[in-house]
């Protein structure tokens, strides 16, 4: 059973991909969705985001190292993606991760919303890459409410509690 959440329609329709990149969705993420293989830690970080989104169990687990990969890890998603939508994705830094390294980190800040309210998540994530492939190892979180008063994540320049606080 194919799972489409109505942000995914959303972006098919508009074109542009979830991870932020401004590139289609078709030409960014959704090409290392259909087969192809990210060159970088980045892009494999961004397009596991995208999966998210898009609600891709299958890509997530094919995308993260076996060492990390517990047995019920696709119901771990699935029950994920029932509860969360994702909104938005920053990258902060890379550290290495280019086509030559084998190692890298990247570190972002993804919004999401779930039970009724938005959330800011920093990740460093860990990646590898074996046998030509980059692959998701683990990452330190730091996840918290978004507060009434800092500015709101999406560059209106308003208060969070003005803006997206408010609906």
């Amino acid at each position: 059973m194919v799972l489409i959440s109505l942000y995914k329609v959303f972006v098919m329709l508009d074109g542009v991909c979830f991870c932020g990149s401004g590139v289609a969705y078709a030409g960014c993420c959704g090409r290392f969705h259909n087969g192809a293989i990210p060159a970088t830690a980045e892009e494999l970080m961004r397009s596991r985001y995208s999966a998210f989104c898009c609600k891709d169990a299958d890509y997530l687990i094919a995308t993260i190292h076996a060492d990390y990969c517990s047995s019920n890890l696709k119901e771990e998603l699935v029950s994920n993606f029932n509860d969360v939508s994702w909104i938005q994705l920053k990258v902060i830094y890379t550290n290495k991760g280019s086509k030559s390294d084998i190692e890298g980190d990247v570190e972002f800040e993804a919004i999401y919303f779930t039970g009724g309210q938005f959330f800011r998540m920093v990740e460093r994530s860990d990646f590898v890459k074996e046998g030509g492939r980059w692959l998701y190892c683990s990452g330190r979180v730091d996840d918290r409410k978004i507060s009434k008063n800092e500015i709101c994540f999406c560059g209106s320049g308003l208060k969070f509690k003005r803006c997206h606080g408010a609906v």
